[in-house]
């Protein structure tokens, strides 16, 4: 996961964690199971009321086992979670999801604000990171896993949510 990470340094705009009245902060990946979750705090270390449920916290559930790695704030404060969600079958998918400013889903964002994906030889993907262009698509990065070794995995979505088709022939 550093590895990808430092491969994304020279391309991000300031950090992951970044100031949008307050603080973005993510939880810690891997042990958000049953779902994703991250918090807005206020400049004191508070709890951001106007964010989430009102206590400052926002969950996203993709239904089975899941965990946020990554988080990118736009300009516009809409927030976008990256990390990886089980699917039904127990197979490891990319997870995206971008969230309103308050915390909500962002339903222009793939129909419900969620958006998943598998490596194109089905391999499962864990997304670790994302920089948004300046053209307001979203690049994310991670790694697939064949049984035996680990392979780079790279994605770009349109800012609708669904896969840029120009990107690498298939997204």
């Amino acid at each position: 996961r550093e590895h990808i990470r430092a491969m994304l340094a020279d391309l991000k705009l300031p950090g992951a964690l970044e100031a949008v009245d307050g603080i973005l902060a993510e939880g810690d990946g891997g042990t958000l199971t049953p779902a994703e979750s991250i918090a807005r705090l206020l400049s004191d270390g508070g709890p951001d009321g106007g964010f989430g449920g009102g206590d400052g916290r926002r969950t996203i559930d993709f239904g089975n086992d899941d965990a946020a790695y990554g988080v990118v704030v736009h300009g516009d404060s809409r927030i976008t979670v990256v990390g990886f969600a089980n699917d039904a079958q127990g197979d490891g998918r990319a997870a995206v999801a971008r969230l309103q400013r308050g915390g909500g889903l962002d339903t222009t964002f793939n129909g419900d604000g969620l958006m998943t994906a598998r490596s194109p030889d089905g391999d499962p993907v864990f997304a670790y990171d994302a920089v948004l262009q300046p053209d307001g698509k979203l690049v994310v990065v991670g790694e697939t896993f064949d049984g035996t070794a680990g392979k780079f995995f790279a994605m770009r979505l349109r800012e609708n949510g669904r896969l840029d088709g120009t990107f690498g022939g298939d997204g």
